[in-house]
């Protein structure tokens, strides 16, 4: 396959970006994260911070990003996610049949463990 690209990025309030009736600052705003995802191309981007549940980063991916990068969803739809921000994998439409997320309970046997932080 060669190299990919993975780009991290937080994007505060981002499902405000999202909806249709935005101020001038905010469309300012969207229309310039659209142009630097476009601008790194990255192959997978994560996303912190992101909308809560599927219907959520469709619109994102959908709207903002037409379709260019899809969100890696858990064949089982559990994400083990509390609140408003969520934690999305998207990767570009090239790779989408490539691209899977464990289920939860295989990550917990993984990452399980006694962490002093």
């Amino acid at each position: 396959m060669g190299t990919i690209k993975i780009t991290s990025w937080n994007v505060a309030h981002l499902e405000r970006l999202s909806t249709d009736n935005l101020d001038e600052d905010d469309l300012q705003r969207r229309n310039a994260v659209v142009r630097e995802i476009q601008k790194l191309s990255p192959d997978v981007l994560c996303l912190l911070e992101g909308p809560k549940g599927e219907e959520g980063i469709d619109l994102i991916s959908n709207t903002l990003l037409g379709g260019e990068w899809i969100a890696v969803k858990a064949p089982d739809g559990e994400y083990a996610t509390q609140g408003d921000q969520w934690i999305w994998f998207l990767v570009h439409k090239k790779h989408k049949d490539q691209a899977s997320l464990l289920p939860v309970a295989t990550w917990d046997t993984f990452a399980s463990g006694s962490w002093k932080v």
